[in-house]
């Protein structure tokens, strides 16, 4: 942040040193206007105006972040909810597969429907290759 200030200043410095050598007086047309005006008014006034224009840029910029900020922390909220009522619905039937007879559901005891790790999943090596490249 402080490069970016330093920068700024040195490029201030600059363009006053150029408006300041640039005294002369020069004709300013603009659509039907005209008007005699020292030229380091018009380096100065088109300075100003860049500024301001790119001022109002980064606050449209700035605004629109916020405003993707704020979904996003909403769409988080939702989220969060989500997963604590799917965890309680895990919880209730994980509680729901303890008193029932395993042989049923056609688990061997002790083991879950799903898997925690997917790298010690159960499904038969033959089953989890593409099918589409089973030749290679």
């Amino acid at each position: 942040m402080q490069a970016y200030l330093i920068a700024a200043l040195i490029f201030a410095i600059a363009i006053a040193a150029f408006a300041v050598q640039n005294t002369m007086v020069v004709t300013v047309h603009f659509l039907l206007w005209q008007a005699d005006i020292s030229l380091v008014l018009v380096i100065l006034g088109s300075l100003a105006a860049g500024a301001l224009l790119l001022f109002f840029l980064g606050l449209f910029k700035q605004y629109s972040n916020h405003r993707q900020k704020k979904d996003l922390k909403t769409q988080n909220k939702r989220m969060e909810k989500m997963i604590a009522e799917l965890n309680k619905k895990i919880e209730a039937l994980e509680g729901q597969g303890k008193t029932a007879d395993p042989s049923v559901s056609g688990l061997n005891p002790g083991q879950t429907a799903f898997p925690t790790d997917p790298t010690t999943s159960q499904i038969p090596e033959d089953q989890t290759k593409d099918p589409l490249h089973a030749d290679q």
